[in-house]
């Protein structure tokens, strides 16, 4: 969208609920063959700049302010960190070791604790690689971590054992096309941050890791979160495709934000 087109629909509305026929007059200035599909990207955008909120399928609220873009931080233990790291610069020197193969993204639970009502006290790290690096990242952790952290790369199998742990490392593959923050993966080693989109999926999709999150408490997450940041639909719900949970996704991403996503 023009940025000139969408400063001039932050200045053309005075009322902050207003119908979705006036917003399809505003755009009509602009785009005089406007089609219906052209029309609903527009909305689209605007809802992924945080312009407008949906209501209901023909009301929309105007919102005051521009909503933030989040970015996830690896607050985790620095020990953690350090040892990815010194992996990642062990294997880096073998030239035939692709890019793909050195990513590790590192997250940790207590992220989420600001949009829920009950909070986690467990101390949770989700780490994921290439699946060929698994069993060694695995023992390495384990050998340095042991005396601090249970490490898991089987939650299932884990199960009763973690019920007891309160401070737990989860190793797992990597899903291909995974939305993962690469902007600074250079100056980190390649250790990045998940994008909220893939956290919220993963909750879904692997929720062995976080048995205290069901699917309401995930709702609940999206809702405050999409409150105040923005939310990209389109890569949460592709991501959802591969996880093979894109149905039940699409059904909590509705319930949290108003929106009528199929």
């Amino acid at each position: 969208m023009k940025k000139d087109v969408l400063e001039g629909f932050k200045q053309y509305f005075h009322d902050e609920i207003v119908q979705i026929e006036q917003i399809r007059e505003y755009f009509q200035n602009f785009y005089e063959n406007l089609s219906e599909s052209s029309f609903l990207w527009r909305i689209y955008e605007l809802k992924r700049a945080g312009v407008i909120t949906k209501l209901s399928s023909s009301i929309y609220r105007i919102n005051q302010y521009r909503k933030k873009d989040f970015q996830v931080e690896f607050k985790g233990f620095p020990q953690i960190f350090d040892v990815l790291k010194n992996m990642n610069s062990a294997v880096m020197k073998n030239k035939y070791v692709s890019s793909d193969e050195l990513f590790m993204s590192a997250w940790d639970i207590s992220i989420l604790n600001q949009f829920m009502t009950h909070q986690v006290l467990k101390d949770i790290i989700v780490i994921e690689g290439d699946k060929y690096r698994l069993p060694s990242i695995y023992d390495e952790l384990k050998t340095q971590l042991n005396s601090t952290f249970f490490v898991s790369r089987n939650p299932k199998k884990d199960v009763d054992n973690l019920s007891y742990e309160n401070e737990i490392v989860f190793v797992l593959p990597l899903p291909k096309r995974s939305p993962i923050d690469k902007s600074n993966a250079i100056t980190t080693q390649y250790i990045v941050v998940p994008k909220m989109e893939k956290i919220l999926v993963d909750l879904v999709a692997n929720q062995e890791l976080t048995p205290m999150i069901d699917s309401y408490t995930v709702k609940e997450i999206m809702m405050n979160f999409y409150k105040e940041y923005n939310l990209d639909f389109t890569t949460l719900l592709y991501y959802a495709r591969n996880r093979g949970i894109r149905d039940k996704m699409a059904e909590i991403v509705n319930w949290a934000t108003g929106e009528a996503l199929k």
